[in-house]
């Protein structure tokens, strides 16, 4: 979130990595749980889509079960 609940903005590198982890997770909600189809839908090829996944800390496992994709 930009803003800090004192009301502070958020300095530009944490909006930056809260903006990379919501889209990250926006993907992966639209591809299903599907990490090669989120990947081409980024224009990432699945192992650099990975390391994106690991540097925001993105999990996602908990997205497959949430949409019912095993």
């Amino acid at each position: 979130m930009p803003r800090e609940a004192t009301g502070k903005l958020s300095s530009f590198d944490e909006a930056r990595d809260e903006f990379a982890r919501t889209y990250l997770l926006q993907l992966l909600e639209v591809a299903g749980g599907n990490i090669s189809h989120a990947a081409r839908l980024a224009g990432r090829n699945r192992s650099d889509f990975y390391k994106l996944l690991n540097r925001y800390g993105v999990e996602p496992t908990g997205i497959r079960r949430r949409s019912g994709v095993t």
